[in-house]
């Protein structure tokens, strides 16, 4: 994983650091429905959009669904992601 995606995770989670990091405010969480209506879940090649977006995001590649939404809510908000997946065209 990435260095920044893990100090980013930690500011998410509510970390805070020497340097007075402020935490950024929390957004719409991403929910099961906004996966399936990105086409990440229960669909044609959601698997194969799921394996993308992990390797995108420098994720292990066997992560659940659960868990991919758990790390998508620490890592980003709902525009954010919308965002990412338009440029990444998934």
């Amino acid at each position: 994983m990435r260095p920044e995606v893990l100090l980013e995770a930690l500011r998410q989670a509510g970390a805070t650091f020497e340097d007075g990091d402020a935490v950024p405010e929390r957004g719409e969480p991403i929910t099961k429905a906004d996966l399936f209506a990105l086409g990440l879940t229960g669909g044609k090649d959601s698997a194969e959009k799921r394996r993308t977006l992990l390797k995108r995001l420098s994720l292990p590649e066997h992560l659940t669904t659960n868990a991919l939404l758990e790390v998508l809510n620490l890592l980003y908000q709902k525009n954010d992601l919308l965002s990412l997946l338009k440029e990444e065209s998934l």
